[in-house]
């Protein structure tokens, strides 16, 4: 390495003030045979950063980088250790948790913009939602490669972030997703693809025409010419553009794992056309919606969107926070089955009850009158005994009736939980796999399935 070189870093690194002597090891790494490089976290008074030494054998220094700080925390692939960072709700847990995977170039793990930080913003958001997360320095920052393809630059260390957050304490194994952010939306797919347990996919502007296309329209919108977008394009390798061509959408067609999909509609990035195209995938699966006054970043505004909001601290639009917290909340993982012999003892130990918790108010819909089949012409109930059957219909374990007696939970031999009170004649049934709750009537006069009023008829209690 130049020395030169080197001392024109070394000078650099004075505009962050007085620098402390590292106090802890280095984390080090072998990028290829005969060099070894480490990473020594240096606190500044200004800043604190990584200082990434690559060494050959002979002890003569051939690379050296500023990069993330090291955070105890990394997301290993191969040879490859890239500063996390962990952020999780207040309480015990097991939480939902997300996998941050930033859009294209050298990002952090804030994925910094300007003074923006999008990644942050979701991660802080979404903890305060009760979701985890995990995000990490991307590896073309920490170890900045050449010529590398889309699998090395993103899909195999989002794998691999999956990977430690499922053997994380706190975190449900079950209940790991994939959040991308314009490129890392476009690689979603094919990370499901590589690891078929996560739970489900989010893409946040994610594109579905080729990068190249792209190109095109950004540099036309921004008032630049077609010899521009041609250099543009002359900069990244041949064989990355072709892979970034590949359409998406089939991919993700063939995933049976749910996703949500959502764009700002002022992104001129990654545009409406791109998101019409994911529309193909619209179903019971697949969750579609845009904000009309959001841009690439997710951030507010009116009119044109323009390069300029990028260099304006905006925090990323809490509406879609909370979506996507709503969305994963509603996200179960499939039950497995349960191994020969054992299904009528699952069906006796666990009641396939509504768990609701202490404190929670109950509002009871409108529903229609669905008489017995042996008494077809029989009237509706009176109000007290409905207004009973609704405070069943909606008590949980951790619920009590306003109406007499206290609920008690026994098996139905065919796996469905009946639960029926003191007062004689009255029962409901809910099945396991449809969630569907059947009010009986136990002399067969009957009842409907549900026939409660539109307010709210209990409270839990502690």
């Amino acid at each position: 390495m130049k020395a030169a070189a080197t001392v024109e870093k070394l000078e650099a690194l004075a505009q962050f003030g007085v620098c402390q002597p590292p106090a802890e090891p280095p984390v080090t790494s072998t990028p290829r045979p005969g060099l070894s490089t480490s990473v020594y976290k240096i606190v500044c008074e200004k800043r604190t950063l990584g200082l990434s030494l690559t060494t050959s054998a002979d002890g003569l220094i051939q690379g050296m980088f500023f990069v993330e700080p090291p955070t105890g925390l990394n997301v290993t692939t191969g040879i490859y250790q890239l500063p996390a960072r962990l952020t999780l709700p207040p309480g015990p847990g097991p939480f939902p948790a997300v996998v941050l995977v930033h859009g294209s170039g050298p990002h952090d793990m804030d994925e910094t913009i300007g003074p923006n930080k999008p990644l942050r913003d979701i991660a802080e958001g979404l903890a305060a939602r009760g979701i985890a997360s995990l995000r990490y320095t991307k590896r073309t920052r920490q170890y900045k490669p050449a010529n590398i393809t889309l699998n090395e630059e993103t899909i195999q260390d989002a794998v691999s972030a999956a990977s430690l957050l499922r053997s994380t304490a706190k975190i449900d194994p079950a209940r790991v997703f994939i959040a991308g952010h314009s490129l890392g939306a476009y690689a979603a797919p094919r990370i499901g693809q590589a690891d078929p347990k996560l739970a489900g996919l989010i893409l946040l502007a994610g594109n579905t025409r080729p990068i190249t296309v792209l190109i095109d329209e950004q540099i036309k919108y921004l008032g630049g010419t077609p010899a521009q977008a041609e250099q543009m394009k002359r900069s990244l390798p041949a064989a990355y553009l072709e892979e970034l061509a590949a359409d998406p959408v089939p991919v993700a067609a063939a995933l049976a794992m749910p996703m949500f999909i959502l764009q700002g509609e002022r992104d001129y990035q990654v545009t409406m056309e791109d998101f019409k195209r994911w529309q193909a995938l619209k179903g019971t699966r697949v969750t579609l919606k845009s904000y009309p006054n959001l841009n690439h970043l997710f951030q507010p505004g009116e009119g044109k969107s323009k390069p300029a909001e990028y260099a304006v601290a905006t925090p990323f639009a809490a509406p879609v926070l909370d979506d996507i917290a709503a969305w994963i909340l509603s996200i179960r993982p499939p039950t497995p089955p349960s191994p020969p012999g054992q299904a009528q003892a699952a069906r006796r130990e666990t009641p396939h009850a509504t768990q609701i918790p202490p404190g929670h108010v109950s509002t009871c819909p409108k529903t229609r009158y669905i008489p017995h089949p042996h008494s077809p012409s029989h009237k509706p109930p009176a109000k007290a005994a409905a207004q009973l059957m609704c405070n069943l219909l909606f008590g949980g374990e951790f619920g009590r009736t306003r109406a007499s007696g206290k609920p008690k939970l026994f098996t139905h031999s065919a796996g469905s939980v009946v639960r029926t009170t003191d007062e004689p004649g009255f029962s409901e049934r809910i099945h396991p796999y449809n969630a569907k709750l059947v009010a009986i009537h136990q002399h067969h006069l009957g009842f409907p399935a549900s026939f409660c009023h539109p307010r709210p008829m209990w409270v839990t209690e502690d």
